[in-house]
């Protein structure tokens, strides 16, 4: 998986970024790897991205070199990361995708990571709960999965999210995480007897399901619309487990699931006929950040259509029962706002 921006852009806020780090830590007393670990790092980042993409971020000179700066600036925030991951020991395969490559792309946006091989503990527990709750912001995140055809397939099953989650929350003291479940409702019956394991013994907290991975009959997938299908398993979620939050991959098919069953055009109707029923579309559904990219360098000007994206709000526009689906953020903005800030203000402003 990669995320292709315009190459010139993307060299020049990569010199930006390295030679501004290079001059300030200088200053500082302190190597590549501590400046971009502090918040001083963070605002060399935003600043480089404004030299290149034009005046996006808020930045003040001093966020550059006094950390004291960028506290004195921080304002109140509540962060809660609802898709998270890691690994089970020993694995890094979902379907095709190595998530080795996934974080060796992550170096175009992290200059800490440049040069540094990614090795299997990257992805393991211990690393997860460093980076998110020693490492970052984040007041609670919500821990996620991929469904497969038996527990010993997947990258991470809900027994394995269910006990990060405790041990996390026991080491807390407090509520700092929740836990996906898993459901596939073209698995039929098998789905409803695993959605009752993980409700009554897991205590998951909401369920996460993808349209685009067919584990039944049809290999490229389901609709939330089908009745014959997804209707069961939502109803029995709703009226039987009383769990009403369903989270749904949606665009970003990543070369691991059929792309066009992970079109979000399916929500109009089962958002209609299951009010009670919360929708949460991870992405925004967004089709692609190299799908969106064309129209962006303009400013949308020429063309305001982002692929999905634009087709979720056309939806909620003409359909106004559509209040109980929510966008959701994460991987979409993130990666659209270091390789196109323009297109990251456009979406998600």
């Amino acid at each position: 998986m990669s995320f292709a921006g315009p190459v010139s852009k993307q060299r020049a806020l990569e010199n930006e970024l390295l030679e501004t780090g290079a001059r300030i830590l200088k200053q500082l007393g302190i190597d590549r790897r501590q400046f971009f670990r502090m918040t001083c790092g963070m605002a060399a980042g935003f600043g480089a991205m404004d030299s290149v993409f034009g005046r996006f971020f808020r930045l003040d000179a001093a966020e550059l070199y006094d950390p004291a700066a960028v506290a004195a600036l921080k304002t109140d925030y509540f962060i809660f990361d609802v898709q998270t991951h890691h690994v089970a020991v020993g694995r890094h395969f979902i379907g095709p995708l190595d998530v080795f490559d996934t974080r060796r792309s992550a170096r175009r946006f992290n200059p800490v990571l440049k040069g540094k091989e990614p090795k299997q503990s990257d992805f393991e527990l211990e690393n997860y709960i460093k980076e998110v709750f020693l490492d970052s912001d984040t007041d609670v995140a919500c821990l996620s999965g991929v469904p497969d055809q038996s527990e010993d397939k997947m990258i991470l099953s809900p027994d394995q999210m269910a006990r990060t989650r405790n041990i996390v929350n026991e080491l807390t003291r407090c509520e700092r995480m929740m836990s996906h479940g898993l459901f596939s409702p073209d698995l039929g019956t098998k789905n409803l007897e695993n959605m009752h394991r993980q409700a009554e013994s897991l205590k998951i907290d909401a369920w996460k399901g993808y349209t685009g991975q067919g584990l039944g009959a049809d290999r490229d997938g389901w609709w939330m619309d089908d009745e014959k299908i997804a209707y069961p398993a939502l109803q029995y979620s709703r009226d039987k487990l009383k769990i009403r939050n369903i989270c749904l991959h949606k665009g970003k098919a990543i070369g691991v699931f059929n792309e066009a069953h992970c079109h979000p055009k399916d929500m109009v109707k089962v958002s209609k006929d299951l009010p009670e029923l919360n929708f949460l579309i991870y992405h925004s559904g967004l089709k692609s950040v190299e799908d969106a990219l064309p129209a962006s360098e303009d400013g949308f000007r020429r063309n305001p259509y982002v692929p999905w994206v634009s087709d979720l709000c056309e939806y909620r526009r003409k359909n106004p029962h559509m209040t109980n689906v929510y966008m959701e953020l994460g991987t979409s903005f993130g990666t659209a706002v270091v390789t196109s800030p323009m297109l990251g203000r456009t979406c998600w402003e």
